[in-house]
């Protein structure tokens, strides 16, 4: 997190991150340890011996995420958009399966790097097949490096499944 200091008339500064650890710098930047709420205090004063102090609580995120698309076109559009790969960060196991309308496997990968999916489907089955434009069956398990289970993609209608559709434009 940077830290901007708007303090006027000081010339000293003391700032507390709520984690044990403390920075005398005018705008910090400090790296929490974990998710959580921290909370923060600056403390500046000036030579005259006045002092202000400013408390806020600092909301870390879990560092754990893991999104699925819902479409993708091999042939047009930017690059982020050739391949279905979900994205996600902080993943300890993932595997990836990929089936068609009838529910035959046609690719799957498990594949991670820095706890990131590592490649995508480009529309083609494991034997290097091009797929027709269709939509396609997605499902997924997957565990973070906190040992959590991935609880699966939020649909519109508030349904969590690990499990989903994928329409493959062509």
């Amino acid at each position: 997190v940077t830290f901007t200091n708007y303090s006027t008339i000081a010339d000293t500064y003391l700032w507390d991150f709520g984690t044990g650890e403390t920075s005398e710098e005018d705008n910090p930047v400090h790296v929490f340890p974990s998710s959580g709420i921290f909370s923060t205090t600056l403390i500046a004063s000036n030579s005259f011996g006045c002092k202000d102090t400013l408390i806020k609580q600092v909301d870390v995120p879990e560092k754990y995420n893991l999104f699925v698309s819902n479409a993708f076109s091999p042939e047009f559009g930017a690059q982020g958009v050739r391949f279905f790969k979900p994205t996600g960060i902080g993943l300890a196991t993932y595997h990836l399966y990929i089936y068609d309308t009838w529910g035959n496997l046609i690719w799957e990968t498990d594949q991670l790097i820095n706890s990131e999916p590592a490649v995508g489907w480009d529309g083609r089955d494991m034997a290097g097949n091009t797929m027709p434009q269709d939509t396609y069956v997605w499902k997924i398990s997957a565990t973070f490096l906190d040992g959590s289970i991935w609880p699966g993609k939020i649909f519109p209608d508030s349904s969590v499944k690990r499990y989903g559709t994928v329409t493959l434009i062509r």
